[in-house]
């Protein structure tokens, strides 16, 4: 709206908000509709989210557990007498990590000649990922035994 007035020139007018006509203001119901939907796919998206992190935190969970498994395993057989620590295989589990997970340990002669002054000892944790594979991993851990 344009108003007149006497020598000076026409300034612009705010339209009044009551001059519009009432069905004019506001959202329509279709406008509503569609930005609920919007709403509505980015919550369960960003919801959607939450589970994978928290299986991506079971998984370094346990993948630090058994790096401690071995970790204190491989200790344990360095700080031996190179005498007590015997050529062989054994299993044992760790009730930290998921049921059905093995802690294995392999020692040989180092090279496989039979060097009696050398071992190599293997220290391998696995465990199972159960209803989600990928949760299931491993870790290995090689050092080499010396007579001194």
């Amino acid at each position: 709206m344009l108003r007149r007035s006497r020598g000076r020139r026409e300034l612009p007018t705010t339209p009044n908000p009551s001059d519009q006509d009432p069905g004019q203001a506001g959202f329509t119901l279709v406008e509503v509709l569609v930005a609920t939907v919007l709403m509505a796919v980015a919550l369960i998206v960003i919801a959607s989210v939450f589970p994978a992190g928290r299986l991506s935190q079971k998984k370094a969970e346990y993948l630090a557990i058994a790096a401690s498994v071995a970790q204190d395993k491989m200790e344990h057989l360095r700080g031996a007498e190179f005498e007590s620590v015997q050529v062989g295989t054994t299993s044992a589990t760790d009730p930290r990590l998921p049921d059905g997970n093995t802690l294995t340990t392999e020692i040989t002669y180092f090279p496989t000649s039979g060097d009696p002054d050398l071992k190599k000892v293997r220290v391998a944790v696995r465990w199972p990922g159960g209803a989600v594979p990928w949760l299931g991993g491993h870790v290995r851990y090689e050092t080499l035994i010396a007579n001194r």
